[in-house]
């Protein structure tokens, strides 16, 4: 499941296309704590060349994204157990 560019209230302008991509690349990657794990960001990147700014902006917004999607996760996670 990914998540669409507004819907869990991170807005991903068409600049940030890549934040997407990222997200979509790593969505797998999750350690115990269910977020994409830093390391993997790093590694993607690298990779991609994504260097000094543009790598903090990546991060920021990676981070930022992928928080939003545990938290749903959780929600529903949470709803179902309820059922």
């Amino acid at each position: 499941m990914l998540p669409d560019r507004t819907r869990y209230g991170v807005e991903l302008l068409p600049e940030n296309e890549i934040i997407f991509r990222a997200f979509r690349d790593l969505n797998g990657d999750r350690g115990d704590t269910r977020q994409i794990m830093w390391r993997s960001i790093d590694q993607w990147a690298q990779r991609y060349e994504v260097e000094g700014d543009s790598f903090e902006d990546l991060t920021h917004l990676l981070s930022a994204l992928d928080r939003r999607y545990v938290e749903i996760i959780l929600e529903r996670e949470k709803e179902a157990s309820k059922r």
